[in-house]
């Protein structure tokens, strides 16, 4: 096994929560309260990179179709930006990725549970409980 530049990317932190569910990725970042969906071929792009394949061999193991360079640059925009996945330094992984295909999907990026995610259960919440807030005052 090789030894991986800082190119290679992992969580981005602690407070980075990863679901797969076989047909979709779910990745939500409790700092910020938002959460991501990635299906299909950006559902296989999200995982290479999670497995430990820098940008550069996942590029080059897509299959010959115009749409799957765009998948990867989706993926990487929403999960650096959404602050998702970090350079890191790791190790490569030992067997080489399989060829990425492309299938019906995308990424789609969530904060309509932001005010809930963001909740502090013990000092935010109401006399009424988690998740009702304290009216400012």
């Amino acid at each position: 096994m090789t030894t991986g530049g800082p190119n290679r990317l992992g969580p981005a932190g602690p407070r980075v929560m990863v679901h797969d569910y076989g047909d979709e990725v779910v990745a939500a970042n409790m700092e910020t309260g938002w959460f991501f969906s990635f299906t299909g071929a950006h559902r296989s792009v999200w995982c290479a990179l999670v497995d430990g394949y820098a940008p550069d061999e996942v590029r080059a193991a897509l299959a010959a179709d115009e749409r799957l360079p765009l998948a990867l640059e989706e993926v990487l925009r929403a999960a650096v930006e959404g602050g998702l996945l970090a350079g890191q330094q790791r190790a490569a992984p030992a067997a080489s990725l399989a060829t990425i295909v492309w299938a019906d999907g995308s990424v789609e990026a969530f904060d309509d549970l932001q005010d809930a995610l963001l909740l502090d259960p013990v000092h935010d919440a109401s006399d009424e409980g988690w998740p009702y807030k304290d009216a400012p005052g």
